[in-house]
Parts: structure tokens; C-alpha cells; sequence
């Protein structure tokens, strides 16, 4: 079996590095250079697969990508959509007769983006897990919470204080599973400084809406609870999260990077 691993040339910091090159592109409306970077990408990539597997060259990119589609090195409909963005490249290299519009870039932008997420899965799904595992170590912790009703003024603060430390747990999840969302998609703009609502509007550049009542509603109680001091609606606040962890699941299942 190869032991080819495409993230040893085709890290994430080298993938945000070309889906720069290529929004600059899309920004400027050059939409015959982003499908030159984008097509020469992927070549790069289909040609290093192809090499490693048959240790020979291809006779040329079609054979390479209808290869890597038969060995099932990446999904066949992947695959597809990767012949179509090679031809875009052909046709704004060679200026044949077809007028590439934006609507056309934006294409071929995808389709690297799906490639990079292909190639990220095993170091992604670590993640993922990981994600996964907090999210639901929270959701026991609430279930538990919630059977320790407080009835003092020292336990109801004891009780903000843990749903608290949930409700972070809840949020830092769904924050963590937009981030690497939008790394699994080639993104340059994930990562520190950017606030979940940015990361909610940039995956709709990718045409995955997760926007959702609960995830504001939960960032709403997160909110109240960081920046009020401590009463007794706790027991009312653990059970409205309670109440949203049937949507937020399945906010974080449409946000894993596995899909």
C-alpha cells in the first residue's frame, strides 16, 4: 500500500496560502487567473498522488485524474468536478473560445476547497472527535445539573458558576467545529481573532448555512451569564439550554468537516 500522505506537501498554512491567491483573484474579478491557480493546483496534486501509486508519470492529466477517481484516492463525483476545473484552466491558459464568468471561478474555487477538505480528513477527524466528545461531556454535565436543584443562596451561586463552565463547554464546541469547518474547506480566514457570527457568515460563502435560533440563544445566555453577577435564574437558564441541545447537535453535525 502507498504510504503517500498529500498533507506532508499540501499542509494547511500552503492550502490558505493559494485560496488567498485565488479570493484575490475572485476579489478582482479575474476570474481567468483564479481558474489558472486553481487548475494548476489541483494538477499538483492529482500528479502526486498518480506518481506515488504508480511510480511513473501519466500520459497526461485526464489519465491522472481518471485514476485517482478509480482507485477511489478521492471520491468519484469529486473527481468530476476536478476534470471540470482542469478544462477551466485549459481554457484560460490557452484562450479558447468560452467566456469565463465569475460564476465559473467560483466553481473551480469549490471544487480545490472540497479537494483540500479530502485530503485533511484523517487529521481532521482527530479533531472532530475531540469536538465531538466535549460537546457531549457537557451535555451530561447539564442532565446532572439539573437533578441538583439549588435551594440557598450559596448553592444557586455554586450552580451559575457550573452551568457556567457548561455553557463555555457548549459554545467553545460549536466555535472549534465552524473553525475547522472552514479549514476542511481551504479557508484562509479561520482561525484566532475571528468572532463565531464571522465564521457563521463566511461557511455561507460556501454555501453551508448553519445559522440557527439556538446558537444565538445560546450565545445570549453565555453573554448574561459572563457579564451578570450571580442570581437565581440559574435552574430556569440550565433548563432553556437543556431545551436547545437537540438543535445545537445538529448545528455541530452539519458543521463537521467529514461531510
Amino acid at each position: 500500500m502507498s504510504q503517500f500522505n498529500p498533507l506532508l506537501d499540501w499542509d494547511v498554512p500552503k492550502q490558505q496560502q493559494i485560496a488567498q491567491q485565488v479570493e484575490k483573484a475572485l476579489q478582482n474579478r479575474d476570474s481567468d487567473q483564479a481558474c489558472r491557480d486553481v487548475g494548476l493546483c489541483i494538477e499538483k496534486i492529482v500528479l502526486a498522488m498518480y506518481v506515488s501509486e504508480r511510480r511513473a508519470r501519466p500520459k497526461n492529466m485526464k489519465v491522472a485524474i481518471d485514476f485517482v477517481m478509480d482507485k477511489a484516492l478521492v471520491p468519484r463525483p469529486l473527481g468530476a468536478k476536478m476534470h471540470l476545473a482542469r478544462e477551466l484552466r485549459n481554457i484560460a491558459v490557452h484562450g479558447l473560445a468560452y467566456d469565463i464568468g465569475l460564476d465559473d471561478a467560483q466553481y473551480a474555487f469549490r471544487c480545490m476547497a472540497e479537494l483540500f477538505s479530502w485530503i485533511n480528513k484523517d487529521e481532521l477527524r482527530k479533531e472532530w472527535l475531540s469536538i465531538v466528545g466535549s460537546f457531549d461531556e457537557a451535555e451530561r454535565d447539564l442532565a446532572a445539573l439539573l437533578q441538583d436543584v439549588p435551594n440557598d443562596i450559596e448553592s444557586s451561586h455554586n450552580f451559575e458558576f457550573r452551568l457556567a463552565s457548561i455553557v463555555g463547554c457548549l459554545y467553545r464546541a460549536l466555535d472549534q467545529a465552524a473553525d475547522i469547518k472552514l479549514h476542511s474547506l481551504g479557508d484562509n480566514l479561520s482561525g484566532r481573532g475571528k468572532t463565531v457570527f464571522s465564521r457563521v457568515t463566511r461557511l455561507a460563502y460556501f454555501k453551508i448555512d448553519v445559522r440557527s435560533p439556538a446558537w444565538q440563544a445560546l450565545v445570549t445566555v453565555r453573554n448574561h451569564i459572563t457579564h451578570s453577577s450571580p442570581g437565581t435564574d440559574g435552574p430556569h437558564l440550565a433548563r432553556l439550554v437543556y431545551a436547545l441541545l437537540a438543535d445545537l447537535r445538529d448545528v455541530l453535525h452539519r458543521l463537521s468537516p467529514l461531510n
